[in-house]
């Protein structure tokens, strides 16, 4: 099984082909599903035709759907974080990106100084401190 794109720019599938629009669909209709459960068996709670046996079944049933309904809209929303976190992780990759082509540029213009010679020697300036830099640019590595 590959992951497909979503379009949603996370990168991942929905899982074995099926689209998320149908998948989400899907979650929602179970959903619905659950909450007429929930409503046809409070309606029958005060049924005195019921017995304990009946009632048993009908919990165990619930617990089952319960379970599906729950994951499918687990899904739902851990889909919607996952994505922001993608798209978090997208956005800071590319500040990186550009923080080190503009620490790059900084490092190859000071070793490109004209007050530093070309055999390496410090050109005449005041106080040393092209020298300190150019030793410092030389040293860092990106």
């Amino acid at each position: 099984m590959t992951d497909q794109d979503t379009g949603d720019g996370t990168g991942q599938g929905g899982g074995a082909g099926a689209s998320p629009v149908v998948l989400s669909v899907v979650a929602i209709g179970l959903l619905v599903a659950y909450l007429l459960v929930l409503l046809l068996l409070f309606r029958g709670a005060d049924d005195e035709g019921a017995s304990e046996t009946v009632w048993g079944r009908y919990i165990f049933l619930l617990g089952g759907l319960e379970a599906v309904v729950f994951t499918a809209v687990g899904w739902l929303f851990g889909r919607e974080v996952n994505r922001r976190q993608a798209n978090q992780a997208e956005q800071a990759t590319k500040e990186a990106a550009e923080a080190k082509a503009k620490g790059e540029g900084l490092r190859q213009a000071i070793l490109s100084h004209p007050a530093i010679g070309g055999d390496g020697t410090e050109a005449v300036v005041g106080d040393g401190s092209m020298q300190a830099l150019r030793m410092q640019a030389k040293a860092t590595r990106f």
